[in-house]
């Protein structure tokens, strides 16, 4: 009897045993599956197989594995990518296996506990994320192949996903994407490039879809008519609510958000008394919720942070208040808590920073980066981001100009677009003088509004030297990349930044014969993208330069019109384009794009100027 006992408890503790060490190694692909894998036969590290896969359980949880192979090249300090994996704050790590095939045949197996731990934590930012690193970086040859497998769960599968091979690096192949899901459960997706097709497929206990594609190569986002993320990309989310197999809506989603921050909505008595005494003697709205935006950038310190659920959540605001720093979200809660102590109306907003991302509203997959706060007032829509620790009350940086936002209210969060400031502008102003065939300029620009945000955030973030470094390479990058800078000033005012700028424009007078050439796109030729379009190429074309509101009034006093008769005035060039940003559907797209390409051609215009006197 006692030995019949042993061996029930050897098996218990055997099954025990196995359940907890489960192996990915089944999963890895054996030596004839690799061969049978396409894939250019180059010298260049390559991803030659990724395959992602989610899994819906019957108790709505989320499970993800992702499955790379990395076939190393002659370069392998550029291959890191494959050799880690993240334990991120809302995708917790599981397990992790990988194992390298070398070229003498040797296979070395690697588990999660023999990966190198390195905490994401820095001067910036404040996480409990790490990266899980395979051990293997300097041992590795040309020719080895490094696979690896990890498995996490999505704290909140509510939040719906998003498949790319882009995760994955640049060129990618033989993806494939899967999406597992219980019989009784319903799956949305949208898919953003026609070559995916969906392959279904089912048994008695699950439904399947499977995605596959050859190859992926990252676009590249130079060209200002595309989206930045025009990536292939399948959006997927199920019901939001467990029971409900109506298609989930962003009024759902939003719902949903509100209860799951239910807990840090609830101001204390110190918030609200400190909210009453900022706007005891203001009467208006704006000015009540200028005061605390104002207050809160002054106070509280900002910190980028992913403790546990931290990509999501925001802190008690109790916390936030005690010991002054926190995230967007943080700040966002914090002044929604104020404006409601004192009566204003205001909605936490979720957004993505980023100018020029596509958002894609078919779906209410989370697709935010960012949190802001948005006050109605009089018919106008402002917008408090404690992050942009400029001073400048009521619109976002430029960055956000025409995203989406989602504005959080019970039973009615929508999707609004987050419009451009009317004040924004690019304002340069000065004198031109000859100098050989080199002009000296005297210049003079002022950014506003929007255009004016980083600069003011970078100017108190840099020292001096390390601010004109800036200034100078903004200049380049931004004016023309010839300049000769002679000296350079700057100063701040309320909602505008300028500039003070001596600089040498080299070679911008052409002489021909008896006649001097000059034009804008000669001295100014980063400012404009150099880029004609014509209306048949895309369905929907977006605008997003660095500045599409500029006005320049340059004064030349040594120059006449060729044709001007004598006591004229001197010659002057007056320059106002106002594009808004994109996009622009079928629809506005053929007089924008006739309205663009009439712009630079004047910017492009030769003068021919005659010397005075």
């Amino acid at each position: 009897m006692q030995a019949v006992k042993m061996v029930i408890a050897i098996l218990i503790l055997v099954i025990f045993y196995s359940c907890n060490s489960y192996s990915l190694r089944k999963d890895m692909l054996q030596s004839n599956a690799l061969n049978a894998l396409n894939y250019p036969k180059v010298h260049d590290n390559q991803i030659i197989f990724f395959k992602k896969t989610l899994i819906y359980t019957d108790d709505n949880r989320l499970l993800i594995k992702r499955h790379r192979i990395l076939k190393l090249g002659n370069d392998l300090k550029s291959a890191p990518e494959v050799l880690y994996t993240y334990d991120r704050s809302l995708e917790k790590l599981l397990n992790c296996e990988a194992r390298v095939l070398r070229r003498n045949k040797k296979v070395a197996y690697y588990k999660l506990k023999d990966f190198h731990t390195i905490n994401l934590s820095n001067a910036r930012m404040i996480s409990d994320a790490k990266i899980r690193l395979i051990p293997v970086a300097d041992v590795l040859l040309e020719g080895d192949i490094v696979e690896i497998i990890s498995q996490h769960e999505q704290t909140f599968p509510e939040l719906g996903s998003i498949l790319s091979p882009a995760e994955a690096g640049t060129h990618v192949y033989n993806s494939e994407f899967v999406i597992e899901y219980p019989v009784n459960d319903s799956i949305y997706f949208k898919i953003t490039d026609p070559k995916l097709k969906p392959i279904y497929s089912h048994n008695e206990d699950c439904k399947r879809i499977l995605f596959r594609l050859k190859t992926h190569n990252k676009l590249s986002d130079e060209n200002y008519f595309n989206y930045k993320n025009k990536e292939t990309a399948i959006y997927i989310n199920k019901q939001i609510n467990a029971g409900n197999n109506d298609k989930p809506s962003w009024t759902e989603f939003g719902n949903w958000y509100l209860q799951l921050i239910n807990q840090r909505l609830q101001a204390t008595p110190e918030i609200c008394d400190l909210a009453e005494m900022l706007t005891k003697n203001l009467h208006s709205d704006k000015a009540k919720m200028d005061t605390i935006f104002q207050y809160i950038q002054k106070n509280i310190r900002y910190e980028q942070e992913y403790l546990e659920y931290g990509g999501i959540i925001p802190n008690p605001p109790a916390m936030i208040l005690s010991r002054k720093y926190g995230d967007c979200k943080d700040y966002s809660l914090i002044m929604y808590l104020m404006a409601e102590c004192v009566g204003l109306n205001t909605d936490l907003t979720l957004c993505y920073r980023g100018r020029g991302i596509q958002f894609y509203d078919d779906l209410p997959v989370s697709q935010f980066n960012h949190m802001i706060l948005h006050l109605n007032y009089d018919g106008t829509d402002y917008w408090y981001d404690g992050t942009n620790r400029t001073g400048i009350s009521g619109i976002t940086t430029a960055d956000l100009i025409n995203q989406k936002g989602l504005v959080i209210k019970k039973d009615n969060s929508r999707l609004i677009n987050i419009a451009e400031s009317g004040e924004n502008k690019i304002y340069i102003s000065g004198h031109l003088l000859k100098q050989s065939n080199n002009l000296n300029a005297d210049l003079r620009i002022v950014l506003s509004s929007q255009y004016a945000i980083d600069f003011f955030y970078v100017s108190d973030y840099l020292n001096s030297a390390d601010f004109s470094n800036y200034l100078i390479d903004w200049v380049h990058n931004t004016l023309g990349s010839n300049l000769t800078i002679l000296d350079l000033l700057w100063e701040k005012n309320a909602g505008d930044f300028t500039i003070f700028l001596k600089t040498e424009i080299p070679n911008s007078i052409i002489r021909i014969d008896s006649n001097s050439f000059v034009s804008l796109k000669k001295i100014f030729n980063c400012l404009l993208p150099d880029q004609t379009i014509a209306a048949r190429d895309e369905k929907n074309i977006n605008y997003y330069p660095d500045y599409g509101r500029i006005n320049i009034e340059l004064q030349f006093p040594e120059f006449l019109p060729a044709e001007a008769a004598l006591g004229e005035d001197i010659f002057k060039i007056d320059f106002n384009i106002n594009l808004p940003p994109g996009p622009f559907d079928s629809a506005a797209k053929i007089p924008f794009i006739e309205r663009y390409n009439k712009i630079l051609e004047d910017y492009a215009r030769i003068y021919k100027l005659r010397i005075r006197g």
